[in-house]
């Protein structure tokens, strides 16, 4: 129960994340630190992409940052079924 409300948070940090972004229109490149924050590993996985591949879209790294951030929540979501699956044991 304690596990759902973790990835419940998690993932409406990251819709926060994402609507700070759309609904900053001032082009500032600091309205994206909290979804890089929010999807932090694979943040540095897009920045080695970058320096190989070079700039990407923006709509891009938001769709990769977005892909981040789930991939954490389906993370959290397993670790946590991991742990209630030996405690019942």
């Amino acid at each position: 129960m304690i596990a759902r409300i973790l990835i419940g948070l998690y993932l409406a940090f990251g819709v926060f994340a994402v609507a700070v972004v759309i609904i900053d229109s001032s082009d500032d490149p600091l309205s994206a630190v909290f979804l890089a924050m929010a999807a932090m590993p694979w943040t540095l996985a897009l920045s080695w992409l970058v320096e190989r591949v070079g700039e990407l879209p923006v709509w891009l790294n938001m769709t990769l940052l977005c892909v981040g951030v789930l991939i954490n929540a389906a993370v959290l979501y397993g670790v946590a079924s991991l742990f209630h699956r030996r405690r019942a044991t």
